[in-house]
């Protein structure tokens, strides 16, 4: 995908996902490590593209 070719070496720390820790991967169906970490990449991708079209 375009947010991982981009971003596939950023943590994207700011743009995670807000889920207690206590609550990750667990029997609830809240996302896993990995999930998070596509889901921020994602969440960057495009808010950058928003950016650049404002």
């Amino acid at each position: 995908t375009f947010a991982m070719e981009t971003y596939g070496n950023d943590e994207c720390r700011r743009f995670r996902p807000k889920i207690a820790e206590t609550n990750v991967a667990d029997a609830a169906g809240h996302p896993d490590e990995k999930t998070r970490l596509l889901l921020a990449r994602m969440h960057k991708a495009i808010s950058i593209i928003q950016f650049k079209l404002e």
